[in-house]
């Protein structure tokens, strides 16, 4: 089974003012398709795309990854991605 990815977590995200856009689950994790074309995510370097068309990825797109581009189009937010394996490190409080 499959878990709910970007069709509820995209446009929360989005709601926060993050630049979001769903993303492959597999192989080279391209951008997902919609309307039987890959995403051109190229175009949201700039600007973030409108939440009604986040929304309408939300549907097609639900069990995809989501996928961020931080920096100005995302109000300059930054992230860092640590990958864990340690299951007791990775649950383990601070």
């Amino acid at each position: 089974m499959s878990q709910v990815i970007f069709g509820t977590i995209g446009p929360m995200c989005h709601g926060r003012g993050w630049c979001v856009f769903p993303q492959q689950r597999s192989g080279r994790r391209l951008p997902a398709e919609y309307r039987e074309e890959l995403i051109k995510w190229g175009r949201y370097h700039d600007e973030r795309p409108s939440a009604d068309l986040v929304e309408s990825w939300s549907k097609p797109c639900f069990n995809e990854n989501v996928a961020l581009i931080l920096g100005p189009p995302s109000g300059n937010v930054w992230a860092l991605d640590i990958d864990v394996k340690d299951w007791r490190l990775s649950s383990a409080t601070i």
